[in-house]
């Protein structure tokens, strides 16, 4: 169906991908429906004038979408790029009070019935689920701890969730706000662990936090017969700096 009024848009998921492209996604503005903009017959976003519409805390104006959601990515909206343009900007207090009124306790409250844990991650089976976006805010009693490492030779973050009850999920951190575009894709920042100190003393100060969070697009790991998607963090807000830059 499209929609012939022009579609606002809250950015709240600002999130890397391979190859220098990168997702942008957020809530209705006024309302709280997640939406994906998505370019016809294109997989994510590009550089240039894209990177600079879509801003976190930014209200983007897309133009006409058109739905083409598919379980669970049932937010992805067609749109022309050309037309869309940011036209204001969230202060960070009212942005950070529009997350928390979206946030939700449980994983599965957001993602439903579908979803399930596998090993130290969270996934849907390909083709079910009612959504793949939404807004987590950890309870007092989860241990929440974000992690610098390195795997291979590759410097990466994740998000490291000690769930009581449950097991610790161990999970992929792709906010945009750590990399920066190189000629061969994107590269961690120079100033990238120091961010994540600092988010870690924040946590550890009891500043309140909150993950938005996502399901992949479907892929299958080497052990996999069929795709999932996989839950992973997009971005980390914090309440006293959720529009942090580094």
């Amino acid at each position: 169906m499209v929609n012939m009024l022009d579609t606002r848009l809250l950015v709240t998921h600002l999130t890397r991908m391979d190859e220098g492209r990168f997702c942008a996604a957020g809530v209705r503005d006024g309302g709280e429906e997640n939406i994906r903009p998505v370019l016809r017959d294109q997989r994510g976003l590009t550089g240039g004038i894209m990177a600079g519409v879509f801003q976190l805390g930014g209200v983007v104006q897309l133009g006409p979408t058109k739905d083409v959601g598919i379980a669970p990515e049932v937010e992805d909206h067609e749109f022309e790029g050309r037309l869309a343009r940011m036209v204001g900007a969230f202060v960070p207090p009212d942005f950070w009070n529009r997350l928390r009124c979206l946030a939700r306790p449980a994983l599965a409250t957001i993602f439903g019935n579908d979803f399930y844990t596998e090993g130290r991650s969270g996934c849907v089976n390909e083709g079910k689920g009612c959504c793949s976006l939404g807004y987590f805010v950890p309870l007092r009693e989860n241990h929440l701890q974000v992690k610098y490492d390195v795997f291979g030779d590759k410097p990466r973050i994740r998000v490291v969730l000690e769930r009581v009850g449950g097991s610790a999920l161990n999970l992929a951190v792709n906010d945009l706000r750590f990399y920066e575009e190189k000629p061969w894709g994107w590269s961690l920042r120079e100033r990238a662990q120091e961010q994540v100190e600092l988010i870690n003393h924040k946590i550890a100060d009891g500043v309140p936090c909150v993950l938005a969070v996502g399901l992949t697009r479907p892929w299958a790991r080497e052990s996999d017969l069929k795709p999932r998607h996989w839950l992973q963090v997009n971005n980390i807000y914090y309440e006293d700096d959720p529009l942090w830059r580094i």
